[in-house]
């Protein structure tokens, strides 16, 4: 079996703290070699790399830096120069997460404690904020993990619109349609699985990954 990667992750969460050890060790037995540790606010990128720089050498954590939609209102105004100079720091890191977010404005509960404190941004300032980080993303041409919760229109909107990393990007999670994902594909983009898509429930999106 080749070498096994997760693309996407958020070890860096206080939750994980008492299960890690056990949970690197399983990671280790299952043959899982690399893990992308994404961050996604100002406020995790110093714990993404404290992480990163703590466990070696296997598996490997990747420090990934980013500003994740839902983080979007709460940004400082010097979260892109902190962002450049997390970057310049670790010049073997990827970019992300990042990306739009419709469903907190749309279909998220008013009280949902995943969002408490946070101020949701509006679906423009997101794609501002997106496009300043795909820019750098293009500019570097740094791996970008990027986050699209019914937002897929404005996605591919500002995807063609704007310059993109050479080496493509990962749409992490991806759950759009059949038809969209070509037309991602087609602009270089990658597609991640996510676990919850063996539920049962989730026939639709599976089916979706056998034609990818």
């Amino acid at each position: 079996m080749p070498p096994l990667l997760d693309a996407h992750c958020h070890l860096q969460d206080a939750w994980f703290s008492p299960h890690r050890s056990r949970l690197l060790a399983d990671l280790r037995a299952a043959g899982i070699t690399r893990l992308v540790v994404n961050g996604t606010s100002e406020a995790d990128w110093p714990d993404v790399t404290a992480l990163c720089a703590s466990v070696s050498p296997s598996p490997q954590l990747v420090p990934s830096y980013g500003l994740h939609p839902w983080d979007v209102g709460n940004r400082s105004p010097t979260w892109l120069t902190t962002l450049r100079a997390t970057l310049d720091a670790h010049p073997h890191a990827a970019l992300g997460e990042i990306g739009l977010d419709r469903w907190i404005l749309d279909s998220a509960r008013p009280d949902d404690p995943r969002l408490a404190g946070l101020r949701r941004a509006p679906i423009e300032e997101q794609i501002e904020v997106f496009v300043a980080q795909l820019s750098l993303g293009a500019e570097r041409n740094l791996p970008t993990s990027i986050h699209c919760l019914e937002a897929f229109g404005p996605l591919y909107d500002t995807l063609r619109t704007t310059p993109l990393p050479a080496r493509g990007f990962l749409l992490h999670a991806y759950n759009g349609s059949t038809q969209l994902a070509k037309s991602f594909a087609d602009l270089g983009a990658h597609f991640s699985f996510n676990g919850a898509f063996l539920d049962p429930r989730k026939e639709r999106l599976r089916a979706l990954y056998t034609m990818l």
